[in-house]
């Protein structure tokens, strides 16, 4: 590396630099197993900055770094996410593109800023913009916390048993600061000072993983039990038909028939929860008329057979309105109403038959929420451009809910209703978590992507929350990975993709809170402040060196 450094000058090198930095995210990015991967893939891009910043300055080289930067993060961004592309070819890129543009600043603020920070202060503000960014792919309104630097440790989940005090902002720190340290021994390996940082920069590397094995051995997993059954249909969601027979589509009707058909394979009387997959009720109904659904009146029906049973089963609803917009979601109807269309989860209480709703609250950016529409409003009022989209309103975005709902059988156990994409917010699932839920179930499809990394990446997403929450997780695919996963993220039983099956396990429903479901993302708060600081230094040292340049002028 100290070779490349010292000779490799011109374009072809610096290509090669963001080359390596891009195959070492892709293969240590789940689902491979390449973890240790991460800890350099940094390195050669941060070389490339430390190399032009030794030499003489130019003010191109800032144009450049920006250039390669981006470079090395589409790479990173298509290698990992173009499965994004086999559900919406436009979605897709602009997920890449965008979301490299978006990941290349904290770096590029880092170059540009060395020379006023010095060694330490410049790494400092990388580290801080780096979580802010992440911080802002959490809540923003271009929500896309996919590549986090946390989720990283999925597939290493006894690495990540941390993860209940810090959540994966802990694992982004953590992946950071050991790139920034072998960054130091790479820039500091002809000087020889390299050995005395060679014990911090191991201690730093080895010794969360220590912390984590003893965290995994001597963590007891706690709880009273409940028997959870979950039903996967191995469908295509596109056309609701089974692979042997691509053109009988299922109504709903239909569909819940063989969910009802599957699902007596593994319940028995003492099966507390079943679930069912996102969506399985595809056809929407109207939330005033669910009593009326004849699918969802044969599920009751099945429910009723089995009297410690409650259900959890993904729909599609919506609301009506009158002639004003009660929230900025409702969308506008030709006959003069207006409406909130949700993705739901439904929940069928044991014993007592009762409904409760949840509407799912983290939305796929693009796909059931539009980024910013509440500033492109104002084109509602140009009906001719709708008009010559033959009607279609491309500002609409599905309604959402504010509040964790937490559905309770009659024992008192708890369960979150976690609806597919709300799984990689971590944060989001302790929201739940403190409201009182025992175990965490996810509803998903997981089949829009076809037999790519995808859905594997959204699995092993749901052993993190796991562990962040100490919960036990049951989840529940059309076409994806159904399975098991216990408080420690270890992975208890899983369907294949595309298997028809159900699968039943008996879990441990816990009570308690870990650090992290009490106090969240406070790493991103700290960060925040730290950028703060951090800037506010370097403003007061080049004010006090324009202080001095003046005095000694005069």
């Amino acid at each position: 590396m100290s070779h490349v450094l010292s000779n490799g000058s011109n374009r072809i090198s610096a290509t090669a630099l963001c080359s390596v930095s891009a195959l070492c995210f892709w293969l240590g990015w789940p689902p491979h197993r390449c973890t240790p991967l991460l800890f350099m893939a940094f390195v050669p891009l941060l070389c490339l900055a430390h190399r032009w910043r030794g030499a003489s300055v130019k003010p191109h080289h800032r144009i450049h770094f920006y250039g390669y930067t981006y470079l090395t993060l589409c790479l990173w961004n298509a290698s990992t996410n173009w499965w994004i592309c086999k559900a919406t070819l436009g979605g897709g890129l602009f997920a890449i593109f965008f979301n490299a543009a978006w990941m290349s600043w904290p770096l590029w603020l880092f170059y540009n800023r060395q020379p006023q920070l010095g060694y330490v202060g410049s790494r400092m503000l990388l580290v801080a913009a780096w979580l802010c960014m992440e911080h802002w792919h959490l809540g923003g309104h271009i929500s896309f916390p996919w590549l986090n630097l946390g989720n990283g440790l999925a597939c290493r989940t006894r690495w990540a048993q941390w993860y209940a005090y810090t959540g994966t902002l802990g694992g982004s720190t953590w992946i950071l600061g050991a790139n920034l340290w072998l960054l130091h021994l790479c820039t500091h390996w002809r000087s020889g000072t390299w050995k005395r940082s060679l014990l911090p920069a191991m201690a730093w590397l080895v010794g969360p993983v220590c912390v984590s094995y003893v965290l995994y051995c001597t963590y007891t997993p706690c709880g009273q039990r409940a028997e959870v059954v979950v039903a996967q249909l191995g469908l295509d969601p596109y056309t609701r038909a089974y692979a042997a027979s691509p053109h009988c589509v299922l109504s709903d009707d239909q569909l819940v028939r063989h969910l009802c058909s599957l699902s007596t394979q593994a319940v028995t009387q003492e099966t507390s929860f079943l679930v069912w997959p996102e969506s399985a009720l595809d056809q929407p109904v109207d939330e005033a008329m669910l009593s009326y659904s004849s699918a969802l009146s044969y599920a009751k029906r099945f429910a009723r057979t089995y009297p410690a049973l409650s259900l959890l089963v993904g729909a599609r609803t919506y609301k009506m309105y009158g002639s004003q917009r009660p929230t900025p979601s409702a969308q506008f109807h030709a006959q003069g109403f207006y409406y909130d269309a949700f993705n739901t989860a439904l929940f069928i209480k044991d014993q007592t038959q009762s409904l409760a709703i949840y509407h799912k609250s983290k939305l796929v950016p693009g796909a059931e929420e539009v980024p910013f529409a509440f500033a492109l409003r104002w084109l509602e009022g140009w009906p001719w451009l709708f008009k010559k989209l033959n009607g279609y309103n491309f500002l609409q975005s599905l309604g959402a809910q504010k509040e964790p709902t937490v559905f309770f059988n009659h024992q008192g156990v708890g369960i979150a209703p976690i609806v597919c994409y709300e799984s990689i917010y971590g944060a989001h699932v302790a929201r739940f978590v403190r409201a009182g839920a025992a175990l965490i179930a996810i509803s998903t499809i997981d089949g829009w992507w076809g037999n790519t990394p995808g859905y594997r990446q959204h699995f092993h997403y749901a052993r993190l929350r796991a562990i962040e929450n100490r919960r036990c997780v049951a989840r529940s695919a059309f076409e994806g990975i159904s399975g098991f996963i216990d408080q420690r993220g270890e992975v208890l039983d899983a369907a294949r993709y595309g298997q028809k099956t159900v699968l039943k396990q008996s879990l441990l429903a816990s009570t308690d809170l870990t650090f992290y479901t009490r106090y969240g993302d406070y790493i991103a708060s700290g960060a925040m402040w730290l950028a703060i600081i951090v800037w506010m230094h370097n403003a007061l040292v080049r004010w006090r060196m324009r202080r001095v340049a003046y005095g000694s002028l005069r």
